[in-house]
C-alpha cells in the first residue's frame, strides 16, 4: 500500500515537473524574435507589418525595414507635435472646423520591455522548479521558487494584454491584430499556472481535514 502510494506521489512530481518544463519551452518560444505578436497586412497583401515586445517591421515591395519600439513611439510623438502645431496655426488663420489630432500611444516601447523581462523571469523559475522536480526537490525559502514562477507568469500575461492594448494605432496597412504566437503565449501561461499548483502540492505537506475522525487510524505517509 505504501509502495502504492510513493509511486503515485513519485509520478504527480514528475508530471507537474514536465508541464512545468513544457510551459518554460512554449513561453520562450512565443518570444522568439521572427515570431511577432501583433501583424497587419494591407488588403492588395503586398505591404505587411509585425511587431514584437522589442520591434517593429514593414515590408512591402520586396524589401523589409524594421526599427526599436522605442524609435517608432519617438517618431509618433514628434509627428503629433508637428500635427499640433499645423493645427494651430491653420486655426490662427481662421479654419476653425479642422479638427484636432489625436495624441498617439507611445507606452508600448516601455510596456514592451517590462513584459520580455517578466517573462525571462517566468521561464527560468519555471525550468528551475521542473528540473528539481524531476530530481525530487523543491525550493522553499526564502521563497519557494514556484510562487515565484506563478507570480511571474501571471503577471507576464496581464502585462502582455497591456502591450497588445496599447499597439499603435491603425496606419495605411490597417489595424494590427494579435498574431498566433500570443495565443502560444496565452497557453504557455495556462500551462505554467496549472504546472506550479500541482508542483506545489506534490511536495506540500498534506491537507488537513478538519472533519476527519481523530480516531481513526492514520493513513500512509507522504
Amino acid at each position: 500500500m505504501y509502495a502504492d502510494h510513493a509511486q503515485m506521489l513519485a509520478k504527480k512530481k514528475q508530471t507537474a515537473s514536465i508541464v512545468c518544463i513544457v510551459a518554460a519551452a512554449l513561453l520562450a518560444m512565443s518570444l522568439l524574435p521572427p515570431l511577432p505578436w501583433l501583424k497587419a497586412k494591407s488588403r492588395r497583401g503586398d505591404f505587411s507589418v509585425t511587431m514584437s515586445l522589442l520591434s517593429i517591421k514593414a515590408c512591402g515591395g520586396g524589401r523589409c525595414e524594421s526599427m526599436s519600439n522605442f524609435k517608432m513611439a519617438r517618431e509618433l510623438k514628434e509627428r503629433y507635435e508637428r500635427s499640433v502645431e499645423f493645427h494651430n496655426e491653420m486655426r490662427g488663420q481662421g479654419e476653425d472646423d479642422m479638427p484636432a489630432p489625436k495624441e498617439p500611444k507611445t507606452a508600448f516601447a516601455l510596456i514592451g520591455v517590462i513584459t520580455l523581462i517578466v517573462c525571462l523571469i517566468a521561464i527560468g523559475t519555471l525550468g528551475a522548479s521542473g528540473i528539481l522536480g524531476l530530481t525530487g526537490r523543491f525550493i522553499t525559502r526564502p521563497m519557494a521558487l514556484s510562487t515565484i514562477a506563478l507570480l511571474a507568469s501571471a503577471l507576464a500575461l496581464i502585462l502582455g494584454c497591456v502591450f497588445v492594448a496599447s499597439k499603435p494605432g491603425d496606419g495605411p496597412q490597417g489595424t494590427l491584430g494579435v498574431s498566433w504566437p500570443f495565443f502560444i503565449f496565452g497557453a504557455a501561461v495556462v500551462g505554467a499556472v496549472a504546472g506550479v499548483q500541482m508542483l506545489s502540492k506534490a511536495f506540500g505537506p498534506p491537507e488537513y481535514d478538519p472533519y476527519a475522525d481523530p480516531m481513526a487510524p492514520a493513513g500512509p505517509p507522504m
